[in-house]
């Protein structure tokens, strides 16, 4: 209900998701799903909150897949997978409690997203 709402103000393209704030003792963490606009109108300001991605370097994993739903069960599960499973440890690296998806909407043909993640090194085991 709330995008259709701030649609003039939405770029339509682009949508996001973030985890963060993990609890590894309750094995929760916090989801926010947003977009991107250039500015919320007066009357829905208190309805949003703003959220954006820390500066810093990212390792960004792009994942395609022949549509949507594919994308975000198949190609996601796949792609998450390999990078936290293979390749990550294989770079000697692990990543903060936090990562963002960029979903790309005005593609035709290919669903598309991006898995953003913010590199540590692994503590060598000794």
């Amino acid at each position: 209900m709330e995008k259709v709402s701030i649609a003039a103000n939405l770029n339509t393209a682009v949508e996001m998701g973030m985890f963060h704030g993990e609890d590894t003792v309750q094995n929760l963490f916090t989801y926010f799903a947003g977009g991107l606009v250039q500015n919320i109108p007066d009357r829905l300001q208190d309805g949003f909150v703003k959220r954006e991605l820390p500066a810093g370097e990212y390792i960004v994993c792009r994942v395609e897949a022949e549509n949507f739903e594919d994308l975000v069960t198949v190609a996601l599960d796949q792609a998450g997978k390999y990078l936290f499973g293979i390749w990550l440890p294989r770079h000697n690296l692990t990543t903060e409690p936090f990562s963002a998806e960029k979903y790309y909407r005005d593609l035709e043909g290919m669903a598309c997203m991006e898995i953003w993640v913010k590199p540590l090194p692994l503590k060598n085991k000794g």
